[in-house]
């Protein structure tokens, strides 16, 4: 999707910029505009510098791989790493979130076991 702003009137001087396929375009003219530009175009190329995540591993793209990767290890209830070893570095990573998960849980709750045992002693 492209989008043209055009901000003044003074013809001219035109400052142009291209950021992932977004087309903005500032006049220059009194101070406020100007401001006005840098903080629209600050806005524009912000939104298309995020990065996507899935469980703290970058993205590549819409993290389709990651998922199917967690997918995978929770359909196999895959509880070591090691066996994380597909072709795709981003099922990989889906498959060793799913791993780490579980591993956080079950400390989680021998944690909350160990505090029930303390209080049965108290």
């Amino acid at each position: 999707m492209k989008v043209t702003k055009d901000i003044g009137t003074q013809s001219g001087n035109a400052i142009t910029n291209i950021i992932s396929g977004s087309k903005l375009v500032c006049i220059r003219g009194e101070a406020m505009k100007i401001i006005l530009c840098i903080f629209i175009f600050g806005i524009v190329n912000g939104a298309n510098l995020q990065a996507q995540t899935f469980m703290g591993y970058p993205c590549t793209e819409d993290c389709s791989g990651h998922k199917a990767g967690y997918e995978w290890a929770e359909e196999n209830d895959i509880d070591d790493s090691f066996d994380c070893s597909g072709n795709s570095d981003s099922f990989n990573e889906g498959c060793e979130s799913y791993v780490e998960e579980q591993e956080e849980e079950e400390e989680e709750e021998d944690d909350y076991e160990d505090e029930e045992d303390e209080d049965l002693w108290d």
